[in-house]
């Protein structure tokens, strides 16, 4: 019986047999020994592969389930083979098995096992379906992601409000920007004024930030569904008043890391000021390097070593006596043509991108024109990433104290976002995180 429901699953034609099909092997799953229900597993799995459009529809919801009723070594297996399913360039098949994997999620949170290696594994495999260069893939696992990891009823409002408001980062603030960014530095910058050059360049710092915190956002709120607790890795970095305050906001994790792992083995300020020094430049050479085998990499992390160590030895006390405003100008105009060097293609882009910002000047009506369109174009999203670089929220939730029905309330803007999110994921292409590429 359980045989020929599987086979009614998989090559029926009428819709209403296929899910009374599925319907029935779920209610008989108990009954059936464990052979059986994995010679089943194996039969509907093989079936996805074919990639038929109407197997791929109907078949997920009752497969996930089917899959997760065996012993965790056969679930191994099976998310093996939606895995290669994922990473394939076949749509049909993947689009299935990220639909499969969703129903696998919902019911490990069900079953009391959210926080376990198995439920951490799925949502690796969703995360890789976000990752993937096809459209339709990308956002059927955004969409599993958002159905059946926030749209469960036990997920706390604040986790939800922090996936929600992590995804409007990236699809409402990071990719205009970037659309802004990835205009701009693909001219030639020799001959491009530099008013243009600025604003590419404060595009892609607003792109870079909002493009990372919104990631982590999301990884702190799903890893809270499934028991892990992650810091906050962005804090308000953009507000810093020296390079060294920056480095303590942005990418904390990041930062960390080298701190515990590099840095202090190599000695840290232990061992004298001059092997400080020196540590300094090879955590910051070493950084560098990890985003990446280029030389913009290189000359990028030795860019902000050398701006360290001058704070260390001298500038750090010349800042402390400057007006606040100034301080917070010094930074962010270093912080800027940072950016302009991690973004930069090439060298040579480097150099001409850099002194085009300041030498590319007549001070023509003609040459701001083309920086003020962008800027009128982009004027909503640049004036919201202005406003989200600064502590905003957190000022107005102390203003707004401790209430009981603030909590509910919060999710009204968030579920806001999270709608234009949805819209602006439907009107848009395929624009994966600039995380991904480290």
């Amino acid at each position: 019986t359980a045989m020929h429901l599987s086979n009614l699953l998989s090559v029926s034609e009428h819709l209403p047999v296929r899910m009374k099909a599925g319907e029935g092997l779920l209610a008989i799953a108990d009954l059936l020994t464990l052979d059986q229900r994995n010679e089943i597993v194996v039969d509907l799995l093989r079936e996805l592969e074919t990639g038929q459009e109407e197997v791929s529809r109907y078949i997920p919801q009752y497969l996930g389930p089917l899959l997760c009723s065996l012993p965790d070594k056969e679930v191994e297996e099976g998310l093996t083979f939606l895995e290669d399913f994922v990473r394939s360039s076949s749509v049909s098949p993947a689009r299935a098995a990220l639909l499969t994997l969703g129903n696998i999620l919902t019911n490990l949170a069900r079953s009391g096992r959210a926080g376990d290696a198995l439920a951490t594994r799925v949502v690796g495999l969703l995360l890789k379906g976000v990752a993937h260069y096809d459209d339709t893939i990308h956002q059927t696992a955004l969409s599993v992601l958002c159905r059946d990891v926030l749209g469960d009823e036990s997920v706390p409002l604040a986790t939800r409000r922090a996936c929600f408001l992590g995804l409007g980062k990236k699809l409402l603030l990071a990719n205009p920007m970037g659309v802004i960014a990835t205009e701009v530095f693909a001219m030639d910058a020799a001959v491009t004024p530099a008013p243009v050059l600025w604003v590419g360049a404060i595009a892609y710092t607003f792109q870079i930030f909002f493009d990372f915190s919104g990631y982590s956002d999301m990884a702190i709120g799903i890893g809270h569904i499934f028991g892990f607790h992650f810091l906050e890795n962005f804090n308000y970095p953009y507000i810093s008043q020296s390079i060294t305050e920056f480095w303590r906001r942005w990418h904390i994790s990041l930062s960390g890391w080298f701190r515990d792992y590099v840095y202090i083995p190599l000695g840290g300020n232990r061992r004298g000021r001059a092997r400080q020094l020196l540590n300094i430049l090879i955590v910051w050479a070493l950084t560098g390097l990890w985003h990446g085998a280029a030389w913009n990499f290189v000359l990028w992390g030795l860019y902000f070593a050398v701006i360290l160590i001058a704070e260390k030895l001298f500038l750090g006390k010349l800042l402390q006596r400057l007006w606040r405003p100034l301080r917070h100008v010094y930074s962010l105009l270093l912080i800027v043509v940072g950016w302009v060097l991690f973004n930069a293609g090439s060298l040579t882009q480097v150099v001409q991108y850099t002194s085009g910002m300041f030498t590319n000047w007549s001070f023509t009506a003609a040459e701001g024109k083309h920086a003020l369109y962008l800027l009128l174009e982009y004027r909503f999203e640049l004036l919201a990433c202005v406003l989200l670089s600064m502590p905003v929220v957190p000022w107005l939730a102390r203003k707004l104290g401790d209430r009981p029905w603030l909590e509910p309330a919060r999710m009204i803007p968030a579920l806001g976002v999270f709608v234009l999110s949805l819209l602006a994921l439907v009107s848009t292409t395929f624009n994966p995180f600039i995380y991904f590429r480290f």
